[in-house]
């Protein structure tokens, strides 16, 4: 595997900074998967993923969550760090391609970030509540993430030519 380009490690570099502030302001103040306000954490997972590919998104991912995991507390860190991967890596292989397939690509790695934690709250939570939990995950933390990052990423390569 060759080394990332330069444009590959400042995205990684920039990415994962944003997402770990993000991420950290929202698992202080609250985000929905919580009870309260929107993760933005994830919006810039995906973004990451299609600006710069499937390296940089699967490191944001990681890095992101779990430096705020590890900030607030959070037990279950190490379940960041396969959800949060695969919704950077999965989609980061779509770079480049039309808005269709970069949209599955999302869908996709949002489906398996949600079910990473659905998985892992039917033993902690119990069913009823895993259901929820992954209703809330899936729709809206996934959801509203892949609706607004498709936009930011688009508006960002119109913005910076390079970025195409």
């Amino acid at each position: 595997m060759a080394w990332p380009t330069v444009n590959e490690q400042r995205g990684c570099g920039c990415s994962c900074a944003v997402s770990c502030l993000c991420r950290l302001n929202n698992r202080v103040e609250g985000s929905i998967a919580h009870g309260r306000i929107h993760d933005i954490g994830d919006l810039i997972v995906f973004a990451a993923a299609l600006l710069f590919g499937y390296r940089v998104g699967g490191l944001v991912g990681v890095v992101g969550a779990v430096a705020a995991d590890f900030y607030v507390g959070y037990e279950r860190w190490f379940v960041s760090i396969l959800a949060h991967s695969l919704e950077g890596l999965i989609p980061g292989f779509a770079k480049g391609k039309p808005i269709v397939v970069q949209a599955v690509a999302c869908v996709v790695g949002g489906f398996l970030m949600a079910t990473t934690y659905f998985v892992i709250n039917v033993f902690i939570k119990g069913y009823p509540a895993a259901i929820i939990s992954y209703m809330r995950d899936l729709f809206v933390q996934a959801g509203i993430s892949i609706i607004v990052g498709l936009a930011v990423v688009k508006a960002v390569k119109s913005a910076i030519p390079q970025l195409r």
